[in-house]
């Protein structure tokens, strides 16, 4: 049988599962296939923190939501989604360092990508997303 990281007792499972979900990350954000260039991603950060903690989706959407329906900017709603993603380890899994770092660095990367955004909500030329919600219906 050859030596694997399944067998070896010295790797932390937690380090190699974060480690894997942000390498995730890092590729629909920088694909191979596309010159290095995809989205900001988002999306991904929610079904990889989905797939290892799902109760922390629940802060994380809820700060998106609220931030969304305040603000009316999906960019800022998804960084500071991030940010109460943080905030939520931080404050219910305290001595949880490998899962802090993480997500620490992927808030990191988020508000990374999202840099053009925050240039034009800076200049005012931020578009903000249409909740049909608030819509009026005589138009």
């Amino acid at each position: 049988m050859l030596p694997g990281v399944a067998l070896d007792a010295d790797v932390s499972r937690q380090w190699l599962a974060l480690a894997c979900g942000f390498a995730v990350i890092l590729g629909h954000v920088y694909p191979v296939w596309f010159d290095f260039r995809g989205g900001k991603g988002v999306a991904t950060v929610v079904g990889v923190v989905g797939a290892l903690e799902p109760r922390l989706l629940l802060p994380l959407f809820s700060c998106w939501f609220i931030v969304l329906l305040l603000t009316g900017y999906v960019g800022l709603a998804s960084m500071l989604a991030g940010v109460a993603l943080v905030v939520a380890v931080y404050v219910f899994d305290a001595g949880d360092t490998p899962l802090l770092a993480f997500c620490i660095l992927v808030t990191a990367l988020v508000i990374f990508t999202h840099r053009a955004n925050i240039a034009r909500m800076a200049a005012g030329t931020e578009h903000r997303a249409r909740l049909w919600l608030f819509r009026s219906r005589a138009a």
